[in-house]
């Protein structure tokens, strides 16, 4: 799926549509914490990193063929940075 997809089901009217997003960013996420690509605090919720992934494909339209899961983790990656990761 690329990025530009992703953020047509975000920015869906449908309800479905927009389950199919958050499931996907809480997903991507959770694979990131398990990996210790990402280092959440315990206060981050999957609506606001979905929430962050929305703004960041939005902002940056240029990017929006590449696949969804790079992008996506190179945001969150930068938004909540592991001490030790080399990213």
């Amino acid at each position: 799926m690329t990025a530009r997809q992703l953020l047509n089901l975000c920015q869906s009217d449908k309800v479905s549509k927009q389950s199919i997003c958050y499931g996907y960013t809480m997903g991507l996420t959770e694979a990131g914490i398990v990996n210790e690509d990402l280092c959440m605090d315990i206060g981050i919720t999957h609506a606001r990193t979905m929430k962050e992934s929305i703004e960041h494909m939005k902002a940056n339209p240029d990017l929006l063929h590449e696949p969804a899961a790079l992008m996506l983790l190179d945001v969150l990656r930068s938004v909540h940075p592991c001490e030790h990761s080399e990213h």
